[in-house]
């Protein structure tokens, strides 16, 4: 922050090397006139932060200087001290009318030059504080970034919607509350006394929240300096990058785990290539080939549902993309489901039962999330599976039930966390990548619906519920798949 400026306005060249002199010992930045008209030409290049106004001067006087400069709504709030040799009553009268801010006396007293220029530049940082803290609570309380401001000390004096949600501040306790006692609820990157001891012009760091669900909060502290650069507040300005972090670690922990399930069987067609190839023409390659085509062709079959897998991961959007729902027949859907197992998990048979019904969702959408389910069902180990349909007040209700290994219960909520498998040190032994019920969950929440596991017993009942709203719109059914 760069010091006040100062406009010295003096036609006796002592007076004003003096005054120049003396305040820039104190730091300030200065300027000079050595007339009226100089002194508003100067004013009108760039506005000082305070002028020290000679009274007796040579074409206009100090006193029509300073009514200039309050008429001209960019200068009348400049403070303006006179500097004269009138003591007379009529002559202080003259320049506080003209609009003078304060006097002094000449000759000039060093300690009291100081002490005034310093008490006015406060008080004019405070008056422009005041202005601008109005100005910002009229325009920031709506931001979609949060922004509190504090004391030095930790008292909250200004605090925005977005803020007090992301810090869990209710609106009654805001103002004036201990920001340094309620961020100890919170896990942060760097402690407090280190945020307060950078001095930088900003300063970055992470808020998280102690627990689930995950919140993370970037922090970018501002000091709001006085004139003599000490903190009077501190700004913060505070965003939501839970979902930017989050992404960046699934891409990390996807890319790991997508290289660990093709390594497996690509290492496993290779030998078995190799074997071919160091056996090409011999009696024992013929005796082989029966024999080993079926892995191969399981080993292809497995590179090709990761693939998939991968390709159904990245055709789907992200975040909401509510789409307008149409009735879809359940039966067909789970038939074509049904007819896919064997292929998408190979050596399993699964009984797979049907209610009839409309659902509320597209055809190929219905087909999709069916999937998903029916085939995390047989890959841990279910044998039979019912999706049933019931009709709710203002929806449809589907239970998709297996009798399948099962979930734990601490992990009802985060199966459906994308990468996310029961296999959780990435054995490799579980297939696919732990995107199914991810892809579930983002399909059905895009009609607005939502899906859970309500129970799990180990091999006898796991139910998944999916709740759908209304159908808005209407239409025939059509074939699945098209």
């Amino acid at each position: 922050m760069a010091p006040p400026s100062i406009l010295v306005v003096d036609d006796e060249p002592t007076n004003r090397e003096m005054l120049l002199r003396r305040l820039r010992r104190e730091g300030y930045r200065c300027r000079s006139a050595t007339d009226g008209l100089e002194a508003l030409a100067a004013v009108d290049d760039e506005l000082p932060d305070l002028i020290l106004l000679d009274v007796m001067m040579p074409g206009i006087d100090g006193f029509e200087v300073c009514r200039r400069l309050r008429a001209k709504v960019v200068t009348r709030a400049i403070p303006v001290v006179l500097v004269t040799a009138l003591s007379d009553r009529n002559s202080r009268v003259e320049g506080l009318e003209a609009g003078a801010d304060d006097f002094i006396t000449k000759p000039v007293d060093p300690p009291e030059l100081t002490a005034r220029v310093r008490s006015l530049l406060r008080l004019r940082y405070f008056q422009s504080l005041s202005a601008q803290r109005e100005l910002l609570e009229a325009s920031f309380r709506d931001l979609a970034a949060g922004i509190l401001v504090a004391e030095p000390g930790g008292a909250l004096v200004a605090i925005n919607k977005r803020a007090r949600h992301l810090l869990d501040i209710g609106e009654e306790e805001a103002i004036g509350l201990d920001l340094h006692a309620h961020l100890a609820r919170f896990e942060i990157s760097l402690s407090l006394a280190e945020v307060l001891a950078e001095g930088a012009e900003e300063t970055r760091f992470d808020i998280r929240r102690v627990g689930e669900p995950p919140l993370i909060v970037e922090a970018r502290l501002t000091p709001v300096l006085d004139p003599e650069q000490q903190p009077v507040y501190h700004a913060v300005v505070l965003n939501d990058v839970t979902a930017e972090r989050e992404a960046s670690r699934f891409r990390s922990d996807f890319l790991a785990l997508m290289a660990h399930k093709v390594r497996t069987p690509l290492t496993i067609l290779r030998g078995l290539v190799e074997l071919f190839d160091d056996q090409r023409g011999t009696e024992l390659a013929q005796e082989l080939m029966p024999e080993l085509m079926p892995d191969l062709i399981s080993k292809l079959d497995e590179v090709n549902g990761i693939v998939n897998d991968l390709l159904r991961q990245t055709e789907l959007p992200r975040g909401a993309r509510r789409m307008e729902p149409v009735e879809s027949p359940l039966e067909p859907a789970v038939a074509e489901v049904a007819g896919e197992l064997g292929r998408l998990v190979p050596g399993r048979v699964v009984e797979v039962q049907s209610d009839d019904g409309m659902v509320p969702m597209e055809a190929s959408d219905l087909v999709l999330v069916l999937r998903e389910l029916l085939e995390n069902s047989a890959k841990f180990g279910a044998d039979r599976v019912e999706v049933t349909r019931e009709p709710r007040e203002g929806g449809v209700c589907l239970l998709v039930t297996d009798n399948g290994r099962g979930i734990p219960h601490e992990h009802f909520e985060s199966v459906f966390d994308e990468c996310f498998q029961l296999d959780l040190d990435f054995t490799g032994q579980v297939p696919g990548f732990g995107m199914g019920l991810a892809i579930a969950r983002r399909v059905v929440a895009a009609y607005g619906g939502q899906i859970e596991v309500i129970e799990s017993r180990p091999r006898q009942r796991t139910s998944f519920r999916i709740l759908l709203p209304q159908a808005t719109a209407r239409r025939l059914p059509e074939p699945v798949g098209q």
